[in-house]
This record gives C-alpha cells, structure tokens and sequence, in this order.
C-alpha cells in the first residue's frame, strides 16, 4: 500500500509530467524490439512492416532471392509478419490506459445561476462554483502505478510474441526440411516397390513364382504411391505454414531453402543442461509478465478498497454577483460513503489478484516441469539420431551390400535383395524422423531459456517421415 501522504504531490507532479510529455509508441516498440534481440541474439535492426503496407520489405526481397537458412526465415518473420506488428498494437492500448490513468480530473461547473429581475433596475443576480475532485486527485498515484505495472506487462508481452514467432519459424523449418526428406525417402520406396512389382510381374509370367506374391507386390506398391502423395501433402503444408509465418504472399511463396536438416550439433556446442530448472525460471518472461499483473491488480484492488472508505471531496471556488458587487470564496463538496463503500468492487478486485497469484504459483509449476522435460526429450533424441546416423544406417547399408552380393552369386532372388534395400531406405526415413525430433526438442529448450514457454508442437501428418514399411515376405 503506497502512503497517500508522502506520495501526493510527488505522484500528482509525476502525473502532470507523463500527460504532457509521455514516452511515444515508438520508444515502448524499441524497447520491446531490442529486449527480444537480447534474448534471440540477432540483430537489432529490424523493422516491422506498417499496418498500411502491402509491399514486402527490399530486405526480404534479397533473403529471399538465395536459399534460405533457419537464421533467415527468423529475420524475415520479424521484417515481415503482420501478426507481430498486431501483437505491437497492445503497447497503443496499454499506453492510452497508462496516459488515462494519470490524467487529472476535469473541473466541473458546480452551480450556474443568472436571476434577472422582472421589474425595477435591479441588477441580475449570477452565481457559479466550480469545483475539482479533491479525493481523485490525491488517489492518482494509485491509479497511475497500477497502469505503470500493467504497461510493464504488455511490454514484456510484445516481447515475447517476438520471441515466439521468431521460434515457430524455426521449428516450421526444421518441419518443412524434415518433410521434403521424407518425401525423397518416399520416393525411394516407391522407385524399390516398382521394381519388386516389375520383377514379381516377369517372375509370374514365367511361371515362378506363385499368384500370392504378385498380389503382395502390387499391394507394397500401391501403399508406396499413396504413402508419396501423403507426403506430398505434408511437404505443402509444412511449407505452407512457414509462408505465413513469414508473412509472404504472391510470387514471394517461390521462395526455396536449405534441403537437409544438419546433423546434431557437437557436444561442445549442444545447450548446457545443468540447472535448467533454475534457468529457466530465472529467465522466464512469463513469470515475469505474471508477476507485473500480479503488482497491476494488488495496486487497483488497494486503490478500490481507499476509493471506497474515504469521502469523495470536491474543492474549487464559488463566485456571486448581487446588489452591483461581486463575491467570491470557497467552494466544495463532500460525498460520504455511508451506504455504499465498494464492498462489491474490493471483493471482486481481491479475487482477481488471488486468482493471479495462484496462477503465477502454478505457472512457476509448469515451467519446472517443462524445463525437466524438455531436457529429457533433447538427451533423448540427440541418443536416437546420433543412433541411427552413425550405427543402425551404416549396417542396413552393410547388409545391402552383402546382399547384392549373394545375388550376384545367386545365392538368394531379387525379392531378398530388394527387401534389404527396402529397409535401408525406412532407416533412411527413420534417421531424419529422429533428427527432426532432435532439432525441435533443441528449439523448445532454446526458447524455454529465452524466456518463453514453448506452444504445444503441432501433431499432425506433416511430421510423419518414416518409410512405407512393409511386412517381411518369404519368397
């Protein structure tokens, strides 16, 4: 509770100062700008488009003439996305409150009386007060703190919409890379399924093989051309996805990128997972946006509970005009709250700040929890990918060869030869499934120590890059 007293004058002169002179959108938007370029540790010169423009920035137009990388589709969110220029619009909103809430109560026309004799040469009678809100004015620095706090608050909001856009174009990307490699995975599926089927085919026809393995064959092929086109399909959403989080649109979604995912970063590179509870609550901008609302709302409910109890005092001067001479002197009114003292309104306002404080507790909670996860998923997936990359692809990719050598000696067919090239390719698959699950669990944790909680990942059938896999036959 802020001693009204010690703070009057004070907080009535800060008020005074903040409406002639408050700080421009533009130098809220900075601040927002630079703070999430700290914490995103790019360049801080970006810019984003105004809400009346249509045209792309030139410096998209030149990232996007070369393939792009993940540090590029970042850069060109943040030139170019119009939900982020959307999310700056709350720092007008929130700074309109905040010169609302320091403004000085407007005077008010107490009494206007003209009496104007009917007969005789008296002169007319006038009297006028006018008075202002004493009680509102000392409770201004109330009012003013709690819109100092809240304004706090849709800063840190800004910045962290920033953050989160500039995360989701990562991940969007590591998921459109995934899903073009699991297209070309596909594809080899299919290219191995048509020539089992060709074999099978020629086979029958000679009278070989027997009717069942034709059928099985075909059956292999068709999942293969309908596994393509789903991964087709995922190939365009996930780069659907990523063009709007760029904000591209027309002959700017020809945009190409970088193909492959890159391996998993050395050891002497990856994220430092120790303490990483304690880092991330450290750096949360949740919390901290938690915590300004709870300070906003203790303020306002502590302004409701003195607005309610104190009388409404208004002050000014009166003047009267009669018998030819003017009189003047003080004037005011008194409202007492006998009857009506915003029990309602401090009881609702006192729920609203227990509701925050409970939420920031639980928050607290939840980034805890998200933080021990998320490093469970990385050290897990780094294993899986690492796995993969360096053991099981490297021995589906032996037995491959051995087998093309049994089939030159013609120690076993072409379906056994073509059944180990099958699986090699669904271990292909599966190794850029494993690194993709790497590169999104290292974005989660990234922006987790950023300061933002990362947004439930997207399941769906884009992230679906394993082979068409196949049940093993006995030709």
């Amino acid at each position: 509770m802020i001693p009204i007293c010690e703070t009057h004058a004070s907080g009535v002169l800060a008020a005074l100062l903040l409406v002639a002179c408050a700080p421009s959108f533009e130098h809220y938007a900075e601040r927002s700008r630079d703070h999430a370029a700290d914490r995103l540790r790019v360049r801080r010169s970006w810019q984003p488009p105004s809400v009346e423009s249509g045209e792309t920035p030139a410096d998209v137009r030149r990232l996007l003439r070369r393939q792009l990388t993940s540090d590029d589709v970042v850069r060109i969110a943040l030139l170019n996305n119009r939900d982020l220029v959307a999310a700056f619009g709350e720092l007008g909103v929130a700074r309109g409150e905040l010169i609302e809430a320091a403004a000085l109560p407007n005077p008010t026309l107490e009494e206007g009386v003209v009496r104007l004799p009917i007969q005789g040469d008296e002169p007319p009678h006038v009297e006028l007060a006018v008075v202002m809100g004493l009680t509102e004015t000392v409770l201004l620095p109330l009012r003013r703190s709690a819109a100092d706090a809240a304004m706090g608050a849709a800063a840190l909001g800004v910045t962290g919409a920033t953050l989160s856009l500039a995360f989701a174009a990562r991940s969007a990307f590591v998921e459109y890379q995934a899903a073009e490699q699991a297209l070309a995975g596909h594809r080899d599926v299919l290219a191995t399924a048509e020539a089992a089927l060709e074999a099978a085919t020629i086979l029958r026809e000679a009278g070989n093989v027997a009717e069942i393995d034709l059928l099985t064959e075909r059956a292999f092929h068709e999942e293969a051309r309908i596994a393509v086109s789903r991964a087709e399909t995922n190939v365009h959403v996930a780069r659907e996805r990523l063009t709007v989080l760029m904000g591209l649109w027309g002959r700017d979604t020809r945009w190409r990128a970088v193909p492959a995912l890159p391996s998993p970063a050395p050891r002497n590179r990856e994220i430092a997972l120790a303490h990483v509870e304690t880092r991330a609550i450290a750096r949360s901008l949740d919390l901290e946006i938690s915590r300004l609302r709870i300070l906003a709302a203790a303020r306002r409910t502590t302004y409701t509970r003195v607005a309610g109890l104190v009388p409404d005092v208004e002050v000014g001067f009166g003047a009267a005009h009669e018998s030819g001479e003017w009189a003047v002197g003080p004037a005011f009114r008194v409202t007492l709250p006998l009857l009506d003292q915003g029990r309602g309104r401090s009881i609702a306002a006192s729920a609203v700040l227990d509701r925050l404080r409970a939420g920031h507790v639980a928050l607290g909670v939840r980034i805890r929890s998200i933080a021990r996860l998320s490093r469970a998923r990385l050290e897990g997936a780094r294993d899986r990918a690492i796995q993969y990359r360096d053991v099981v692809v490297p021995l589906r990719r032996r037995i491959v060869a051995e087998r093309l050598l049994d089939f030159n000696a013609m120690q076993i067919g072409v379906f056994e030869l073509l059944d180990a090239q099958r699986s090699l390719v669904e271990a292909e698959a599966r190794a850029v499934q494993e690194l993709r699950d790497y590169w999104i669990a290292r974005i989660e944790l990234e922006q987790l120590l950023a300061g933002r909680i990362p947004e439930p990942e997207p399941r769906g059938s884009s992230s679906d890059t394993g082979g068409a896999s196949a049940e093993r036959r006995g030709h």
